[in-house]
Protein backbone atom coordinates (compact mmCIF):
# COMPACT_ATOMS: atom_id res chain seq x y z
CA UNK A 1 0.00 0.00 0.00
CA UNK A 2 0.96 3.37 -0.92
CA UNK A 3 -0.30 6.08 1.34
CA UNK A 4 0.68 9.73 1.33
CA UNK A 5 -0.81 13.39 2.20
CA UNK A 6 -0.69 15.47 -0.33
CA UNK A 7 -1.82 19.51 -0.62
CA UNK A 8 -2.97 21.37 -3.86
CA UNK A 9 -1.13 24.28 -4.69
CA UNK A 10 -2.24 25.97 -7.26
CA UNK A 11 0.99 26.02 -9.18
CA UNK A 12 -0.10 21.84 -9.13
CA UNK A 13 -3.51 23.13 -10.57
CA UNK A 14 -2.04 25.19 -13.29
CA UNK A 15 0.01 22.53 -13.92
CA UNK A 16 -2.23 20.14 -14.46
CA UNK A 17 -4.59 22.52 -16.71
CA UNK A 18 -1.36 23.39 -19.02
CA UNK A 19 -0.87 19.50 -19.12
CA UNK A 20 -4.42 18.53 -20.28
CA UNK A 21 -5.06 21.91 -22.29
CA UNK A 22 -2.35 21.08 -24.23
CA UNK A 23 -3.34 18.02 -25.65
CA UNK A 24 -6.77 19.84 -26.68
CA UNK A 25 -4.80 22.91 -28.24
CA UNK A 26 -2.19 20.65 -29.64
CA UNK A 27 -3.49 21.15 -33.19
CA UNK A 28 -5.03 24.77 -32.76
CA UNK A 29 -1.41 25.83 -31.45
CA UNK A 30 0.36 23.88 -34.22
CA UNK A 31 -1.48 25.32 -37.26
CA UNK A 32 -1.44 28.83 -35.45
CA UNK A 33 1.89 28.56 -35.50
CA UNK A 34 1.92 27.62 -38.96
CA UNK A 35 -0.18 30.18 -40.35
CA UNK A 36 1.90 33.29 -38.36
CA UNK A 37 5.50 31.20 -40.18
CA UNK A 38 3.27 31.86 -43.38
CA UNK A 39 2.48 35.75 -42.54
CA UNK A 40 5.97 36.03 -42.08
CA UNK A 41 7.48 34.43 -45.00
CA UNK A 42 4.97 35.52 -47.89
CA UNK A 43 6.62 38.95 -48.21
CA UNK A 44 9.63 37.78 -48.67
CA UNK A 45 8.17 34.87 -51.24
CA UNK A 46 6.66 37.84 -53.19
CA UNK A 47 9.91 39.53 -53.23
CA UNK A 48 11.75 36.56 -54.69
CA UNK A 49 8.95 35.67 -57.31
CA UNK A 50 9.08 39.29 -58.30
CA UNK A 51 5.51 40.05 -57.41
CA UNK A 52 6.15 42.65 -55.03
CA UNK A 53 4.77 45.92 -56.68
CA UNK A 54 3.66 47.59 -53.48
CA UNK A 55 6.57 46.84 -50.98
CA UNK A 56 7.12 44.64 -48.31
CA UNK A 57 4.48 46.33 -46.06
CA UNK A 58 1.87 45.69 -48.95
CA UNK A 59 2.76 42.00 -48.97
CA UNK A 60 1.97 42.05 -45.07
CA UNK A 61 -1.30 43.94 -45.38
CA UNK A 62 -2.38 41.19 -48.36
CA UNK A 63 -1.55 38.53 -45.53
CA UNK A 64 -3.15 39.96 -42.46
CA UNK A 65 -5.87 37.11 -42.88
CA UNK A 66 -3.38 34.50 -41.96
CA UNK A 67 -3.35 35.89 -38.60
CA UNK A 68 -7.41 35.77 -37.52
CA UNK A 69 -7.16 31.64 -36.10
CA UNK A 70 -3.87 32.68 -34.86
CA UNK A 71 -5.58 35.45 -32.56
CA UNK A 72 -8.67 33.26 -32.20
CA UNK A 73 -6.22 30.38 -30.40
CA UNK A 74 -4.32 33.28 -28.73
CA UNK A 75 -7.70 33.96 -26.87
CA UNK A 76 -8.85 30.63 -26.06
CA UNK A 77 -5.66 30.56 -24.04
CA UNK A 78 -5.92 33.57 -22.07
CA UNK A 79 -9.43 32.74 -21.72
CA UNK A 80 -9.08 29.08 -20.44
CA UNK A 81 -5.79 30.75 -18.34
CA UNK A 82 -8.12 33.54 -16.63
CA UNK A 83 -11.07 30.37 -16.26
CA UNK A 84 -8.67 28.81 -15.00
CA UNK A 85 -7.64 30.96 -12.05
CA UNK A 86 -11.10 31.38 -11.10
CA UNK A 87 -12.14 27.85 -10.89
CA UNK A 88 -9.38 27.62 -8.25
CA UNK A 89 -10.69 30.66 -6.28
CA UNK A 90 -14.17 29.76 -6.23
CA UNK A 91 -13.78 25.48 -5.70
CA UNK A 92 -12.82 25.20 -1.84
CA UNK A 93 -12.79 21.59 -2.78
CA UNK A 94 -9.57 22.13 -5.24
CA UNK A 95 -7.79 23.25 -2.43
CA UNK A 96 -8.32 20.87 0.45
CA UNK A 97 -5.51 18.58 1.25
CA UNK A 98 -5.98 14.87 0.83
CA UNK A 99 -4.60 11.37 1.77
CA UNK A 100 -4.50 8.93 -0.83
CA UNK A 101 -4.49 5.38 -0.11
CA UNK A 102 -2.94 3.22 -3.41
CA UNK A 103 -3.14 -0.34 -3.07
CA UNK A 104 -3.92 -3.54 -5.71
CA UNK A 105 -8.00 -2.72 -5.03
CA UNK A 106 -7.79 0.93 -6.05
CA UNK A 107 -7.49 4.27 -5.00
CA UNK A 108 -8.83 5.64 -1.81
CA UNK A 109 -8.76 9.70 -0.51
CA UNK A 110 -9.96 11.83 1.89
CA UNK A 111 -10.02 14.93 2.72
CA UNK A 112 -11.98 17.36 5.02
CA UNK A 113 -15.28 17.55 3.32
CA UNK A 114 -14.68 14.69 1.14
CA UNK A 115 -13.81 10.38 0.83
CA UNK A 116 -14.10 8.26 -2.13
CA UNK A 117 -12.96 5.10 -3.41
CA UNK A 118 -12.43 4.50 -6.81
CA UNK A 119 -11.24 0.97 -8.23
CA UNK A 120 -9.11 0.17 -10.79
CA UNK A 121 -11.41 -0.49 -13.45
CA UNK A 122 -12.74 3.36 -13.35
CA UNK A 123 -9.31 4.95 -14.36
CA UNK A 124 -8.82 5.20 -18.13
CA UNK A 125 -5.22 6.21 -18.46
CA UNK A 126 -2.20 6.88 -15.62
CA UNK A 127 0.66 9.28 -16.91
CA UNK A 128 3.90 10.78 -15.62
CA UNK A 129 3.75 14.11 -17.15
CA UNK A 130 5.90 16.78 -16.26
CA UNK A 131 7.09 15.53 -12.47
CA UNK A 132 2.82 14.84 -11.60
CA UNK A 133 1.33 11.96 -11.53
CA UNK A 134 -1.98 12.00 -13.53
CA UNK A 135 -5.05 9.35 -13.16
CA UNK A 136 -7.89 10.17 -15.58
CA UNK A 137 -11.17 8.70 -15.22
CA UNK A 138 -13.54 7.64 -17.54
CA UNK A 139 -15.59 10.91 -16.74
CA UNK A 140 -12.31 12.68 -17.74
CA UNK A 141 -11.60 13.68 -14.19
CA UNK A 142 -8.56 13.69 -12.87
CA UNK A 143 -6.21 12.51 -9.79
CA UNK A 144 -3.59 14.58 -9.83
CA UNK A 145 -0.23 14.77 -7.18
CA UNK A 146 3.59 15.69 -7.61
CA UNK A 147 5.36 12.57 -8.00
CA UNK A 148 8.10 14.44 -5.08
CA UNK A 149 5.01 13.79 -2.47
CA UNK A 150 4.67 9.70 -3.34
CA UNK A 151 7.16 7.42 -1.02
CA UNK A 152 7.69 5.23 -3.47
CA UNK A 153 7.32 6.43 -7.15
CA UNK A 154 8.91 2.92 -8.31
CA UNK A 155 6.04 0.88 -6.99
CA UNK A 156 3.27 3.01 -8.03
CA UNK A 157 4.44 3.68 -11.71
CA UNK A 158 4.57 -0.86 -11.48
CA UNK A 159 0.43 -0.10 -9.65
CA UNK A 160 -0.56 1.74 -12.24
CA UNK A 161 1.64 -0.37 -15.20
CA UNK A 162 -0.59 -3.55 -13.92
CA UNK A 163 -3.78 -1.94 -12.94
CA UNK A 164 -4.43 0.73 -15.46
CA UNK A 165 -5.06 -0.42 -19.40
CA UNK A 166 -3.49 3.17 -20.67
CA UNK A 167 -0.60 3.87 -19.34
CA UNK A 168 2.15 6.54 -21.12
Amino acid sequence: MIRFRYQPTFKDWFALNRIVGFRHFRFAIALSLFLITGFLVYPLALIVTGHNEGGIMEGYRQSAGLLLFPAVVCFLLIATHLAVRKRWRAAEELREAREYEIDETGVRFTGGTLSGFLEWRHFTRADLKKGYFLLRTAQNQFHYFPAEVVPDQQALSDLLARKVSKKT
